[in-house]
């Protein structure tokens, strides 16, 4: 919640890239680390495989941050279930208004594809995780 609390207190504020990532990796990031560590060492994952999961859940949580700022200025609120463009009108930046939407979604595809590569040299058996990345990398909603 750290990552939520840092960006309501910095709405209204100018952000620099590097405090917009970190609020990112605050969010949405530590969340899916958490997810991803529990379910980790509950199946017995070693040292290595822990460490990439975490690379995993960080790069999948800041992609998903991005994608969300992305479909907040180019979905509609029947696609979405929200209000659209509600970033720029609560004066929030994000990574679009930082980087311009083509760059954003490069970010998007680049922190995908890592994170798919990581998923790939962990050789897990079954493709649920790998199908849960892609879907919340590439989600339209």
């Amino acid at each position: 919640i750290g990552g939520q609390v840092v960006d309501v207190e910095r709405t209204g504020s100018a952000l620099s890239k590097e405090e917009l990532l970190f609020i990112y990796e605050l969010k949405t990031g530590a969340l899916l680390e958490a997810s991803f560590l529990i379910c980790a060492i509950l199946s017995g994952a070693n040292q290595e495989e822990l460490i990439r999961f975490i690379k995993i859940a960080k790069k999948v949580g800041l992609a998903f941050q991005i994608q969300d700022d992305i479909l907040d200025v180019t979905s509609t609120m029947e696609v979405l279930g929200k209000p659209i463009n509600s970033d720029e009108k609560n004066q929030k930046t994000t990574y679009v208004s930082l980087c311009g939407i083509e760059e954003s979604k490069k970010e998007v595809e680049r922190l995908s594809k890592e994170a798919m590569e990581e998923l790939k040299a962990l050789k897990l058996e079954h493709s649920f995780l790998t199908e849960l990345v892609s879907y919340l990398m590439n989600r339209e909603k």
